[in-house]
């Protein structure tokens, strides 16, 4: 009897050592990969940590695209702010021509720093550089009337009460008010009404600071039917009035 002939026993193969060496140093590879991309990751937060990061996911625009554009420099304008309106100057008024008014003697207060020629016929008196002109037929110390008057020392506080008056007193009532000059002397004219008890006034009264201390006012004071007539009167004394340094 024939006999199959035996098959020799093949031993399996054995697996080679260089694989697992290979497979091991890729996977050392792989962990220093992995530490050094951790390491830099940590060092970027670490830099940015006060910085606001954030990640735009799905956006398909590029990353220079969606950084936010650089603001453009404006440019200046070149419209200024406009200034306050400068309350408009009124413009300086001239007394007129008087040729047919003759005025009196002059007198001169010399401690009082000016002159005036006196009207004729008109009631005078006072002294001490205030003098006061009363229209003939009238009662002394009562209008119509032309008052002067001068203070060589503290002028401007004497200045200052008397536009105070004019400004905040409830029974005065502001006409007009325009500059005015006086021997050279640029000044203030102011024309009001003013109430005493049951009778309105009519007032010019001119104010000037002559010097840094010498305060000089004239007035016209008078009912509203005897204004036209003493006006007159009053210019030609304004124009008459000289100043000097007082003595």
């Amino acid at each position: 009897m024939n006999e199959l002939p035996v098959q020799p026993v093949t031993p399996a193969p054995k697996k080679s050592k260089k694989i697992w060496i290979i497979a091991v140093v890729v996977l050392l590879i792989l962990c220093c990969l992995c530490s050094l991309i951790g390491a830099g990751v940590g060092y970027y937060f670490i830099q940015n940590d006060d910085k606001d990061i954030s990640f735009d996911f799905g956006n398909n625009s590029s990353a220079e695209n969606s950084e936010e554009a650089p603001a453009e420099p404006q440019e200046k304008s070149t419209q200024t702010a406009p200034k306050p309106a400068k309350p408009t100057q009124k413009p300086l008024i001239q007394l007129p021509n008087l040729s047919g008014i003759k005025l009196g003697d002059e007198v001169r207060f010399e401690k009082c720093g000016y002159s005036f020629k006196k009207v004729p016929d008109y009631k005078y008196s006072g002294e001490d550089c205030f003098p006061t002109m009363f229209m003939t037929g009238t009662e002394e110390s009562l209008p119509p009337n032309i008052q002067l008057s001068s203070t060589v020392k503290n002028g401007q506080t004497v200045y200052d009460a008397q536009v105070k008056f004019f400004e905040e007193n409830k029974d005065v009532t502001i006409i007009s008010q325009n500059k005015i000059k006086i021997d050279g002397v640029e000044g203030n004219s102011w024309e009001v009404n003013q109430k005493v008890g049951d009778i309105t006034y009519r007032i010019r009264s001119i104010l000037i600071m002559v010097t840094p201390n010498q305060f000089f006012q004239i007035s016209a004071l008078s009912s509203p039917e005897k204004w036209d007539e003493l006006l007159p009167y009053y210019e030609a004394v304004v124009k008459s009035v000289s100043f000097f340094e007082p003595k």
